[in-house]
């Protein structure tokens, strides 16, 4: 379980990087990956916080697949 514990966080982190302009797939995609994430820290003792973040990304991700959708 700690590889697990050990993959969640260097994505956290990873996501954290400033993001650049992509199509609403690239969007879609990553909304989707942090969909993943935050039910496995749901599913984890006090990790709510960190979950969430991560459901906070999930709204950034669709509003910017949307908003690429629209150009």
């Amino acid at each position: 379980m700690d590889y697990c514990k050990t993959f969640l966080l260097a994505l956290l982190v990873f996501s954290s990087t400033a993001i650049q302009a992509a199509d609403m797939a690239d969007y879609t995609l990553c909304a989707v990956y942090h969909r993943i994430i935050t039910e496995q820290l749901n599913q984890q003792e006090n990790m709510s916080a960190v979950a969430e973040t991560e459901r906070q990304k999930i709204l950034r991700m669709t509003t910017l697949a949307k908003s690429a959708a629209n150009k």
